[in-house]
């Protein structure tokens, strides 16, 4: 999940129009990655606390599936992701990893990315 779209934009992942439209009516993308491992757009919510919301729940939705670890990959906002940890934490049961994403990787979804990785004992 990505707070921001501006630098989806500047990096060449959304046009202009997807990129003013979606800033306007304040979308935060929730970006997966296919079964080729392009970065898709799996949804589009509206506010911050829906899209965590929602990443509560496809952490949920995975756990009939056995769920290994998690890991939290984030950008510059230790204290964000520190708080959503403890939530995926309460609804997966197992402890989550923090792990800062490099500046490379986080010059792409800008510095307030939470992203969570889930290993699970089935595919």
């Amino acid at each position: 999940m990505v707070e921001s779209l501006r630098y989806l934009y500047e990096g060449g992942r959304l046009n202009g129009a997807q990129a003013l439209i979606g800033s306007i009516i304040q979308v935060k993308p929730i970006i997966w990655f296919d079964e080729n491992g392009k970065m898709v757009a799996f949804e589009k919510i509206r506010t911050l606390k829906a899209a965590r919301t929602r990443l509560l729940e496809l952490i949920v939705e995975r756990k009939p599936l056995g769920i290994e670890q998690i890991a939290l990959h984030y950008g510059d906002n230790l204290e964000e992701a520190a708080e959503f940890a403890k939530s995926l934490e309460e609804v997966a049961e197992v402890p989550v990893k923090l792990i800062k994403l490099s500046p490379v990787i986080a010059a792409h979804t800008g510095p307030d990315l939470l992203g969570p990785c889930v290993i699970t004992k089935q595919p």
